[in-house]
């Protein structure tokens, strides 16, 4: 497989993740862990077992939750964006 077919790969397995646990977890976030706290009006970041905060802007709390799964998961972290966002 090249590295075009690949990216293609992951890229789809990614998405199939997000739907996944968008549906199983009652998400309402296109982005995985990601929730609208209606009563905090942010979005609330869930990591494993473990709440990460809350954030005004959706794409912030994305962003904190591939951080947090990068230091719990290392390179076999799914993420919301690709993994050369984060040096």
């Amino acid at each position: 497989m090249g590295i075009e077919q690949t990216t293609i790969a992951i890229i789809f397995k990614q998405r199939q993740h997000r739907q996944f646990h968008s549906i199983r977890e009652g998400g309402t976030s296109e982005y995985i862990y990601i929730y609208w706290a209606e009563q905090a009006g942010k979005w609330r970041v869930e990591g494993k077992n473990k709440h990460l905060g809350h954030f005004v802007i959706e794409i912030n709390a994305a962003r904190a939750y591939d951080r947090a799964a990068i230091g719990y998961y290392g390179e076999s972290a799914i993420l919301n964006f690709p993994r050369s966002d984060y040096p």
